[in-house]
């Protein structure tokens, strides 16, 4: 993962000293500074080893006179600066750039203002290549999709939709496999080791991703977007996944479209799947549509198979469930009435997407 794209993450520090006091009152220097709108201590962050990684920090003046100093310190991290004083009696800045050896480490980011008492924020971050995490957890059959993960470049939204596929106890896929989501048994054409930690709740995927599992599904940073050194498209990944029984008919109609400010060269793709096992392909682009009609058949684990072309025949579709995950293995329904995730060569940079349902007067 290599690249020089970076993104600044925000962390406004705001310093109030106890109770609000009047308007012409003059806030007390010397209180511990309270923290607000700071990154999430309880998610990882990934760095890289030589691309630094910048967190810029907001910090509100006293209204008189006041020096805060801010300090990160952590055992194979480092900071530049390691330290730095500021005037704080009006609103100030200050960036932390950071970068580590690989593996999982922790940073500790101080706070202090003159000579009161400081406020700290501790943080795990991670640089693939070191020794895995310690964790021997197991999440063998669970899948989610992102539908709404976003990166950013230029100022511009970048929609990069994704999927996570935890195989059996050793094994989990990235992004969007086709045909169907095989099982594995080395690291190769896509198999990544994984180590997840029921302690912690640490996840790391092969050395592509570090992240937390939460109740509403895992959430990862560092396989989004693909191509940094350390990457800026955080996920949750909230959507839980299944499969359609091999062999069964699916009745629906789905559309993706695409939705973000760096438009690829296909805008929209709709998908058209009925009972008596034909389909519809069409692929919309600035120069017009091709469409893609035959039979269909679903296999195992996902793989779809199309009869014709024009277009890719082996492909990969799976079921969105309810967030509580009903139904598992095979128990999606007949009829389509939720979104799919359609794994298709030619459908946005990460080769797959979420498609949403569409309803039948349209």
């Amino acid at each position: 993962m290599r690249g020089g794209r970076r993104v600044l993450v925000a962390v406004a520090v705001l310093l109030i000293g106890g109770a609000l006091p009047p308007a012409t009152a003059v806030p007390d220097a010397r209180a511990a500074p309270v923290l607000t709108g700071a990154p999430d201590t309880a998610v990882p962050w990934e760095l890289g080893t030589s691309q630094p990684r910048p967190f810029r920090l907001t910090l509100s003046g006293t209204g008189g006179p006041s020096r805060t100093t801010v300090s990160a310190t952590g055992d194979q991290v480092r900071a530049s600066p390691p330290t730095q004083t500021l005037d704080t009696s009006d609103t100030a800045s200050a960036t932390v750039e950071l970068t580590a050896d690989p593996g999982l480490h922790t940073v500790v980011l101080t706070v202090q203002r003159d000579t009161g008492p400081s406020t700290t924020l501790t943080y795990t971050v991670w640089v693939p290549g070191g020794a895995p995490l310690d964790g021997h957890g197991d999440l063998t059959g669970r899948r989610w999709a992102a539908p709404d993960a976003a990166s950013h470049s230029d100022g511009r939204r970048d929609r990069s939709q994704d999927a996570v596929w935890f195989l059996d106890d050793r094994w989990a896929r990235l992004g969007f496999p086709r045909p169907g989501v095989g099982g594995c048994t080395a690291a190769t054409a896509g198999c990544l080791r994984y180590w997840y930690d029921p302690g912690t709740g640490l996840v790391q995927v092969g050395d592509e991703a570090i992240g937390v599992l939460r109740p509403e599904g895992p959430y990862l940073d560092g396989h989004l977007p693909r191509g940094d050194d350390w990457e800026d498209g955080m996920a949750t990944y909230d959507q839980p996944l299944g499969w359609w029984r091999a062999g069964r008919r699916v009745e629906g109609r789905w559309r993706w479209h695409d939705g973000d400010e760096l438009s690829g060269s296909l805008q929209a793709l709709t998908l058209v799947l009925h009972r008596d096992a034909r389909f519809v392909v069409r692929r919309s682009r600035d120069a017009g549509s091709v469409v893609q009609r035959g039979r269909y058949t679903l296999g195992r684990s996902g793989a779809l198979r199309l009869s014709r072309g024009p277009g890719p025949r082996a492909l990969t579709l799976s079921a969105c469930l309810d967030t509580s995950g009903a139904g598992g293995s095979g128990g999606a329904g007949s009829k389509g009435e939720g979104c799919v995730v359609l794994a298709h060569p030619g459908l946005d940079r990460l080769e797959g997407g979420v498609l949403d349902p569409v309803p039948r007067s349209r």
